[in-house]
């Protein structure tokens, strides 16, 4: 099959979740022996085309309608190859236009759209759902997400739930000893986040359990990896945790760390998620943390639950309640054996979500459209 991924945005950061996600799912597919490109927005700073690991990632064209239609059109002339299946991503509505317009460089090609997360910019459901019912089909990372949808009057029928991709080879099982000696936090009790840093991604409640957690756990170290250059939200941030009297237990970093790495180092990866909304259903960093055995505490949303079981394969705290995040971190810290479980049967968990399983049920659907 000829296969062409629309990208949300310009794909700048190779750290960043959507360019790991679809450069790991276009590689199984080119494994698989699939022609396959990824379509991204025009940038004054970026290559028109860039071949990363052998999958060309076009940026011809900008505008957020009609780029995977102008692309598309000049792929088929480049490659001289008929594209059979456009496979768009984005929560925008406007990404779901794009993917919509794409079919018109390649009339025959089946459509799908992927929503990996609600965002606030939404139009009425009548215009939304005309919209999504014209693909030939819309996935969901959960169940809680597509009734959302539904909802809005999008047709059941129409919808498929396939899970968000990782890589389990990337994010795996490491000495975490050995990785505190090598970055300098051994006799550390080091609690990670990665990401983005704003409240929504629970930055907020994280810093403000922290005290609570000192108190008891001295020798405790916060690191938060940021996945940008966001130097004014470290200062915010930082303040904030002088403020809070736990600045000395606090390193917030921008440098391009071997994320993998640190999350296999960490004692445990917190997740304080207040809400879901701007953030992928399967949180990517939640996955990885559970790939890399090492134990995760997230928030009790209706999503998460949905994915990993609370107790078994991960702790939950109550969404936006900093108490109940220390509370968490300090059960974790006082039992070794809760430790323990949570890691490994957070690991078996997380091979789910593998881009070799995720892949496979893409592919799948491909074929069945097809048919």
């Amino acid at each position: 099959m000829n296969i062409v991924l629309l990208a949300p945005g310009f794909l700048i950061s190779k750290k960043e979740a959507t360019w790991i996600t679809l450069t790991d799912l276009a590689k199984e597919y080119k494994n698989k022996g699939h022609f396959v490109a990824i379509v991204a927005e025009k940038h004054p700073g970026l290559p028109v085309l860039e071949i990363v690991n052998g999958i060309k990632v076009y940026r011809l064209f900008s505008g957020k309608f009609r780029k995977g239609y102008k692309t598309i059109k000049e792929i088929q002339q480049r490659e001289k190859i008929t594209v059979d299946i456009i496979h768009g991503f984005g929560s925008s509505p406007l990404m779901a236009l794009n993917t919509f317009f794409a079919k018109k460089a390649a009339p025959k090609a089946r459509i799908i759209h992927t929503i990996k997360s609600r965002s606030l910019e939404f139009w009425n459901g009548e215009k939304l759902s005309r919209l999504l019912n014209s693909m030939d089909r819309v996935t969901f990372p959960s169940k809680v997400m597509r009734e959302f949808f539904v909802q809005k009057g999008l047709k059941k029928e129409k919808t498929r739930i396939i899970r968000s991709n990782i890589n389990t080879t990337r994010f795996r099982p490491r000495n975490k000893e050995e990785l505190k000696k090598k970055f300098g936090f051994l006799g550390k009790k080091v609690v990670l986040y990665y990401g983005a840093i704003r409240k929504e991604k629970g930055v907020d409640c994280l810093l403000q359990a922290a005290p609570e957690i000192v108190k008891e756990f001295p020798d405790v170290k916060f690191v938060l990896a940021i996945r940008s250059n966001a130097v004014e939200k470290k200062e915010i941030y930082m303040k904030m945790a002088e403020e809070l009297e736990c600045k000395n237990y606090v390193t917030i970093t921008l440098d391009d760390l071997p994320i993998e790495e640190y999350v296999s180092m960490a004692d445990c990866v917190v997740l304080a998620y207040p809400t879901l909304v701007g953030t992928e259903g399967n949180p990517s960093c939640l996955l990885e943390s559970m790939a890399a055995k090492t134990p995760v505490i997230t928030t009790s949303l209706p999503e998460l639950q949905e994915i990993a079981q609370k107790d078994e394969e991960v702790l939950m705290a109550i969404p936006g309640d900093a108490h109940s995040v220390a509370e968490e971190v300090k059960r974790l810290f006082k039992d070794k054996q809760l430790g323990e479980k949570i890691a490994e049967k957070g690991y078996h968990k997380a091979q789910d979500f593998s881009v070799e399983n995720v892949s496979a049920v893409f592919l799948q659907l491909y074929e069945e459209l097809n048919e």
